[in-house]
């Protein structure tokens, strides 16, 4: 065991980046001179490592004997010098030349540690032994450098001798918790899992605050499912011996959160909550994650069980009302076809809510919700427009919120067919919000009225203003319908058949889904082989996937693949098939093939780079 002085022990804990005395930095395994050579041997070192180069060996060797007559010439040729004489077969000179290097520079153990294995190498354990048990006794004499030498230790693959070295000074601090990363780093490179765990855990149990600094170390160590697992078990296991320590609730329940868990991640919350005696803060963090991942399911589980234990608080009970009519809306939705009367339950419970949330911008929030829910699902764009005045007047602080309402009054102006009021309401948000991202969405607005319209180059005026916009989505769509103008103009001035095509958008901004695929049907019949025949199949893909027809929707992408892969909606094609497969089929093998093939066949794609991660996730891969 290595004994420190007192006055070392606190030094062994310090990383620093120099080493002090000698005027030398340290960089990797390297020691450079910050002396300038002389003019000769400078160019006899360039010389020398020209011919390392062009593996000349035998004349590098002649110039490299030279200069290592000199320890200090020893430094600045140490790698290539030895590299050639390894090359050379040369063991008895290399043998004296680290003798020499060690002799020259006792303090830098990276000689030694080179000579020791230059002795394994040569089946000659007792030296080599020898030299490691003297450099454990001398690291006493310069400890702040026990991590420059465990971590040359590792660079050479001595990963044993490098643990020993941290254990034994981690004994001669009094100190269980010291170097508990780079312990757990060398049992990660030896593939034990389990003990990297725990030398993170065991951190954790000295400082509970770092439970962040642990969660980030664990996501980079663990990438495999089953290391996952063993992660999983270790912190049940440590749960049930050590209940009353909610640090490790809190690691399950981030746990469960990165593997999207929610339900795991729920009952952790729970237990952290109620243990904590905290007023549900856990478990709507997670409610709120689950909504944000489109788990709905979970998130109405989340927030139905807050509305019943917190229904005596009411900063509790309120907000998470409210929430879980916006996850029940959110599932709805998410069903097709829209069950109507699971839409008039939802208009019902906001109007309850509004109740309960008596203050003015809560009811106009409210307000809203049901004004959005009688127009886009209803059917009712009058009923809409009541709410959505009432709405305006009442948070008069609140300047977004009434654009958004007039934003949304835009909207059913125009699914009453009444284009003019439409454009008036987009126009004054325009002007409210200038160069904010409502103002941006507004201008969209009334490019896409105008495409609709058949009103090409006002749409197209409206589109060039933004490209420029700083919302990269609605930069992204301005461009996207901006290009869809110009192709499907470029050879028909008349534009005939992007007209047709803009009803259709229209008949889908309706929720007028079976029509908008009848017209899609006689569109491709009046015009076939048209520059719109790629679009209209895309739109048909789409609605189909909306509509949950995901056997069609696939049938449509692959026509798109097939006969159209040289055109904007090849790679898009091949995506959604991706993520068809993967969210809606729960088909991971053909997920994995169709990422694979978007890979393969478009590597430019923006969509690449997303592809590979869901590829590598389904694969099994630990993702951040």
């Amino acid at each position: 065991m290595i004994k420190f002085a007192p006055e070392t022990k606190k030094a062994l804990l310090m990383q620093k980046k120099t080493l002090l005395g000698a005027g030398l930095i340290f960089v990797g395994s390297v020691f450079i001179p910050m002396a300038g050579y002389s003019q000769t041997q400078s160019k006899d070192i360039d010389l020398a490592n020209e011919y390392y180069t062009r593996h000349d060996f035998e004349k590098s060797l002649e110039l490299y004997d030279k200069l290592a007559k000199d320890p200090a010439n020893g430094k600045a040729i140490y790698a290539n010098y030895l590299a050639v004489l390894s090359e050379l077969k040369q063991d008895e000179k290399t043998e004296r030349f680290l003798k020499k290097m060690a002799k020259a520079y006792p303090q830098q153990f990276e000689y030694k540690i080179d000579l020791a294995l230059l002795y394994q190498k040569q089946k000659k354990d007792d030296k080599a032994n020898k030299i490691f048990s003297r450099l454990f006794e001398d690291i006493e004499k310069k400890s702040n450098i026990v991590e420059y030498t465990a971590d040359y230790l590792v660079k050479v693959g001595l990963l044993d001798k490098a643990e020993l070295l941290y254990k034994e000074s981690r004994k001669a601090m009094f100190d269980p918790y010291a170097y508990n990363f780079k312990l757990a780093e060398i049992h990660k490179r030896r593939g034990e899992t389990s003990q990297m765990i725990d030398e993170l855990l065991l951190y954790l149990d000295k400082d509970p605050s770092a439970i962040f600094l642990i969660e980030n170390s664990l996501q980079t160590q663990l990438t495999k499912p089953e290391e996952l697992d063993m992660l999983q078990k270790t912190l049940y296991e440590r749960v049930q011996t050590d209940a009353s320590n909610l640090i490790y609730n809190e690691l399950l329940m981030w746990l469960f959160l990165q593997r999207k868990d929610f339900d795991g991640a729920f009952i952790q919350a729970k237990a952290i909550d109620k243990r904590g005696k905290l007023p549900a803060t856990k478990v709507l963090e997670v409610g709120t994650l689950s909504m944000s991942n489109k788990d709905y399911k979970s998130a109405v589980s989340i927030f139905e069980y807050v509305v019943q234990e917190y229904a005596a608080v009411p900063s509790v009970y309120a907000p998470a009302q409210r929430q879980l009519i916006e996850a029940r809306e959110q599932a709805i939705k998410n069903v097709y076809p829209i069950d109507k009367q699971a839409i008039k339950a939802l208009v019902e419970d906001y109007k309850k809510l509004m109740k309960i949330l008596p203050d003015p911008y809560s009811m106009a929030e409210s307000q809203r919700s049901i004004a959005l829910l009688y127009g886009h699902y209803l059917g009712q764009p009058d009923t809409a427009i009541f709410y959505l005045n009432k709405a305006v007047t009442v948070p008069r602080y609140n300047r977004q919120f009434v654009s958004k309402c007039k934003l949304d009054l835009g909207d059913m102006y125009l699914l009453k067919n009444e284009p003019w009021e439409a454009t008036l309401l987009y126009s004054q948000v325009e002007k409210d919000e200038k160069d904010q991202p409502l103002g941006y969405e507004a201008k969209l607005r009334n490019a896409k009225l105008s495409y609709y319209k058949g009103e090409f180059d006002l749409a197209q005026d409206h589109l060039d203003v933004l490209k420029l916009a700083t919302s990269r989505e609605i930069a992204n769509d301005a461009l996207d319908l901006s290009l869809m103008i110009q192709d499907n103009t470029a050879f028909d001035s008349t534009g005939a058949a992007l007209a047709e095509y803009s009803k259709i958008e229209l008949l889908l901004f309706e929720n007028k889904d079976e029509e908008a695929l009848a017209k899609c049907d006689e569109l491709l019949k009046k015009y076939p082989k048209s520059s719109l025949d790629d679009e209209v199949y895309w739109l048909r893909a789409k609605v189909y996937r909306r509509m949950k027809k995901f056997d069609k929707a696939i049938e449509n992408l692959d026509v798109i693949s097939k006969d159209y892969a040289s055109d904007i909606f090849a790679d898009d094609a091949l995506f959604m098939k991706g993520v068809i497969y993967e969210e809606d089929l729960q088909d991971k093998e053909k997920a994995m093939e169709t990422y694979q093939n978007l890979m393969k066949t478009f590597p430019a794609s923006i969509f690449t780079a997303e592809a590979r991660k869901k590829y590598r996730i389904l694969r099994g891969d630990f993702v951040n």
